[in-house]
């Protein structure tokens, strides 16, 4: 507990309206913490998941993280758990202003016509520019070469602009501030941007308000980002952070997977399908404490909605691509695909486009579980909620509490 103006306040793990994970001053809680003796966090579970209070990388703010990203090896290093004192802590000595060295030289001409690409190694595939603006912060890729667009690397004093040609305009590619605060990439008409490439890790950097930044992306997204240099080493290059770089040829893309035969579940439930055929329409079965439930095609904060009819449950599918299945269904005609990521049990998502997560199918259970967040969609079989919910996987062997969302005919 925590007096907060006199008042006494409780710190308050829970699950947001949002399906978020997230954390609060309450007056009353349900948390009970322990302190880790390895890296000293606090740590509590919510909905069979266990979290600890503290931040990461470089923010100021206290968060509830999965105990998973805490370990004794990067405590201190990457992840900063919250702990307890008596006394105030010495602070860190106030650090020196430093004024970066200009270059103002201006280096060999590139006369070369290029295409800006990535090899984002987690999804397995090449992208390239396309010229499109993703939420007006991101550039859009493709794996389509012959829709890549051309690029030029202009010298400049200290380095190189990025041009490129979009429908037969020329833009260049500018990293800057929004209106939101937020740091953004656009084509514009000109720039300040000067950008000079990292021998180690290859990427095109550039500063913006005193700070480094890098073209690239990073995890399993496909669009371009400005991200921080401080976050691409020579270590994790290629494998969690990926930047973009030029050619004037096509890469070999990766090879098609061949799609699998799915796995038989031994264990099926009443009536569910033990090996779901691809693009066949099937219902999504769950039941609560009281009765059999259908996924109904709504949404509800993250949560799937679910009806007591069969005749009103939607029709599901699943798209098989080797070990990973794809669940979408028809809304208004429209294909659109349900995915399960980030942190509690209202995790759902929906895609009009195939996602990067995927969902795996468990054998022993018949679950599908999240290749994102490793949770099954399911329901609570203690209480009369008519909703589908994401649980975590260790979920899945608790009967008498869960029951898991299975495909029937």
């Amino acid at each position: 507990s925590v007096t907060i103006n006199g008042a006494k306040k409780y710190i308050d793990v829970y699950t947001n309206d949002a399906g978020k994970t997230a954390i609060r001053y309450a007056a009353s809680t349900n948390c009970v913490f322990n302190e880790n003796k390895t890296t000293k966090a606090w740590e509590t579970t919510v909905d069979g998941t266990a979290y600890y209070l503290g931040t990461y990388n470089t923010f100021l703010t206290v968060s509830a993280s999965k105990t998973s990203y805490i370990t004794a090896e990067n405590t201190g290093k990457e992840q900063f758990p919250l702990v307890k004192t008596t006394k105030k802590i010495t602070p860190y000595p106030a650090e020196t202003p430093v004024t970066p060295p200009v270059d103002n030289t201006t280096p060999a001409a590139d006369n070369g016509t290029y295409r800006l690409y990535l090899d984002q190694v987690k999804s397995k595939k090449i992208l390239y520019l396309d010229g499109g603006i993703d939420q007006e912060r991101y550039l859009t890729m493709t794996d389509d070469y012959s829709k890549a667009i051309p690029a030029k690397f202009e010298a400049v004093k200290g380095g190189y602009k990025i041009s490129v040609t979009i429908n037969g305009a020329k833009k260049y590619i500018d990293v800057y501030t929004n209106d939101a605060g937020k740091t953004a990439i656009r084509y514009a008409d000109s720039t300040n941007c000067v950008f000079n490439e990292n021998k180690t890790t290859k990427a095109w950097e550039t500063t913006v308000d005193g700070t480094a930044y890098y073209l690239g992306t990073y995890s399993t997204f496909n669009t371009v980002s400005a991200s921080k240099t401080s976050y691409i080493t020579a270590e994790n290059t290629g494998k969690d952070q990926f930047p973009l770089v030029k050619t004037t040829k096509e890469i070999t893309p990766y090879p098609a997977e061949t799609p699998v035969t799915p796995p038989v579940n031994p264990n099926p439930g009443t009536g569910s399908v033990t090996a779901p055929t691809a693009n066949k329409a099937y219902k999504l079965q769950t039941a609560n404490s009281t009765s059999t439930l259908y996924f109904s095609g709504e949404f509800k904060s993250g949560k799937l909605g679910a009806t007591t009819d069969k005749s009103k449950a939607v029709d599901v599918y699943v798209e098989i691509s080797g070990d990973k299945y794809y669940i979408y269904y028809m809304n208004a005609g429209v294909k659109t695909y349900i995915a399960a990521e980030g942190s509690g049990t209202g995790c759902f998502k929906t895609y009009t486009e195939k996602p990067a997560s995927a969902w795996t199918f468990d054998s022993a259970s018949g679950a599908f579980i999240s290749t994102d967040n490793e949770r099954f969609i399911g329901s609570n079989k203690t209480n009369t909620n008519e909703d589908m919910r994401g649980f975590a996987k260790s979920n899945i062997e608790n009967t008498a509490e869960y029951s898991i969302a299975k495909f029937v005919a």
